[in-house]
């Protein structure tokens, strides 16, 4: 039988919003396209290829052990300073967690962006993920946006994490409400599906994501909620996994509590271990 686990009271609190991730941009920084663009402009060579979840993925963007900061012990360390609002015991060795916190500063081996089809990262966690990724991660953004186009709803590009605290960078296109023909919950379980089997195929033990859809998308929280719910569930009935930790995470008390309401009502009482 699946378990949870609650680490604090059911009431998630409101607690303020992270400005940070909401608000605009330091005007005292300098423009990110322009960063990118005075520090690597004769660095084109170094822009890697971003990947479409389902193509082939070039080797460099599997070739992490060669960064130093980037240990297997990463995602860990960071989620044991953490304490998750709840938790639930998927299969014996793949956890769901839901935690009220800022993304940006949250360690996991791969984090998960909540990205347009144009890659425009100018509003809401997509704003903040990337300002926070700097320059790195904007300079491979601005290379796939040049040459890949748009990306169709419902896949996912990597890039690296930059100065995140993650390995990678996932960025999945989910709909925008009124744009998708009716259609919102299929492809956002198709979008976080992308999203895990992207993470699953790097072989990473830990991922965190947003309530994909939600927000500047206008998608209801709930049908956001339900959605993602629905598709872990399904891509954790589908036998082992390298990943170990799938963590829901988002600033807001409201969203919070809707992911794990989302949760109460998908996975308790379902058992996911495969039969002997």
């Amino acid at each position: 039988m699946l378990v949870r686990r609650l680490s604090q009271t059911d009431a998630v609190g409101e607690g303020e919003e992270d400005q940070q991730c909401c608000g605009s941009p330091d005007p005292s920084h300098k423009d990110l396209h322009e960063v990118a663009a005075q520090q690597y402009k004769d660095e084109v060579s170094r822009a890697r290829t971003a990947v479409v979840a389902g193509t082939l993925v070039k080797s460099e963007m599997l070739d992490i052990e060669d960064k130093p900061f980037l240990s297997e012990s990463l995602g860990a360390l960071q989620l044991a300073e953490k304490t998750a609002v709840a938790t639930y015991n998927l299969t014996d060795d793949l956890q769901l967690m839901v935690y009220q916190g800022d993304i940006t500063t949250f360690g996991a081996d791969a984090l998960v962006n909540s990205s347009n089809e144009d890659l425009n990262h100018c509003e809401g966690i997509a704003a903040a993920l990337s300002q926070a990724g700097g320059p790195d991660v904007q300079f491979e953004i601005d290379s796939l946006r040049k040459h890949k186009g748009q990306i169709p709803t419902g896949e996912v590009v990597v890039t690296i994490g930059g100065n995140l605290p993650c390995k990678r960078l996932l960025h999945a296109v989910g709909p925008v409400a009124g744009k998708a023909a009716g259609k919102e919950r299929v492809l956002l379980e198709r979008t976080v599906r992308r999203a895990l089997s992207l993470a699953e195929l790097m072989k990473f033990k830990s991922i965190a994501m947003p309530c994909i859809g939600s927000g500047v998308f206008g998608i209801p929280v709930t049908v956001c909620s339900d959605a993602i719910v629905c598709a872990v569930k399904e891509f954790c009935s589908q036998g082992e996994k390298s990943l170990k930790t799938i963590c829901l995470i988002d600033d807001k008390g409201e969203v919070v509590r809707a992911m794990q309401e989302s949760c109460d009502k998908h996975l308790l009482g379902q058992s996911f271990l495969q039969p002997l």
